[in-house]
């Protein structure tokens, strides 16, 4: 991904060679904020090619938060709420 992102060319996928390439480009760059950013989106799509995203069940659309909570846990926590009252 650094390689694409910093147009450095990676035949033989020699990382020490793409490093000494990539040592030369940031060195002759005179503004540290652009190699920041291309940095930043090479950190960025690798992590969202590489790890999972969770994706959240439609139970929150209900109302429920944790699916262990039944209606007889509610009736309870209502009737302890309104002795403490």
């Amino acid at each position: 991904m650094i390689s694409k992102n910093f147009q450095i060319e990676d035949n033989e996928g020699n990382a020490k060679e793409v490093d000494e390439k990539l040592n030369a480009t940031l060195r002759g760059q005179k503004d540290i904020s652009v190699s920041i950013e291309k940095f930043d989106e090479t950190i960025e799509s690798t992590c969202k090619k590489t790890l999972k995203h969770l994706t959240l069940p439609n139970s929150t659309a209900k109302g429920k938060s944790v699916p262990w909570w039944t209606d007889a846990l509610k009736i309870m926590r209502k009737r302890t709420s309104a002795l403490r009252r």
